[in-house]
């Protein structure tokens, strides 16, 4: 009992050393019997060949992102394109009395203005102000005469190419002449149209 014993624990140990496996195994059988097993040999020991153990390889599962894959690309923000920008006041041709002290200047964008744009208005020609996110300006007290407003929206990242500009609209602006001081509504027109004599 104890030689099968023996055996058996022999036989357990070199199934689970690795090392033990590649190395050359030799039986050896004593006079009394007794089997022994051992990497060295021995006179009268055979060598025997052990069969290496079979391993079990789990089935390959899909590849990670970072084996072989790659991640798709996350997409470009689209840049809003404007179909309509309008100036709503002041309306062309509009009036304004010698106690006009603000010209207020509302536009109107199609779709919404894009946070990461601004408008620019030009006043006669020139910047005026600076550029803002809101469509509404407010102009200073202007000199008598003839005006023109135009809106434009633009990316600050390329402010010479505006992404959409409105038209042009012209308005006037009454003064009390300091060569002919009138009182106030004298020589305004009541139908819209210019008066008869000099503003």
């Amino acid at each position: 009992m104890k030689t099968k014993l023996q055996k058996y624990i022999a036989l357990f140990f070199l199934c689970l050393c690795p090392m033990l496996l590649a190395s050359p195994v030799y039986k050896y059988v004593g006079e009394d019997g007794v089997v022994t097993y051992s990497d060295t040999p021995q006179p009268g020991s055979v060598q025997i060949e052990v069969k290496p153990i079979q391993q079990y390889q789990a089935p390959s599962g899909p590849a990670s992102p970072t084996q072989g894959t790659t991640m798709p690309a996350l997409p470009t923000p689209q840049e809003t394109t404007y179909t309509d920008l309008s100036i709503k006041e002041p309306k062309e041709g509009d009036i304004f009395s010698t106690s006009t002290e603000t010209v207020t200047v509302l536009g109107s964008v199609t779709p919404d203005l894009d946070p990461a744009h601004q408008v620019v208005l030009t006043l006669d020609g020139k910047p005026y102000g600076t550029p803002q996110n809101m469509l509404v300006f407010t102009i200073g007290r202007l000199e008598r005469g003839l005006h023109t407003v135009q809106l434009a929206v633009i990316d600050p990242a390329n402010p010479g190419k505006p992404l959409i500009s409105s038209k042009a609209v012209t308005f006037r602006q009454y003064r009390v002449s300091k060569l002919y001081p009138a009182q106030e509504g004298v020589g305004m027109p009541t139908n819209g149209s210019a008066p008869a004599t000099n503003p």
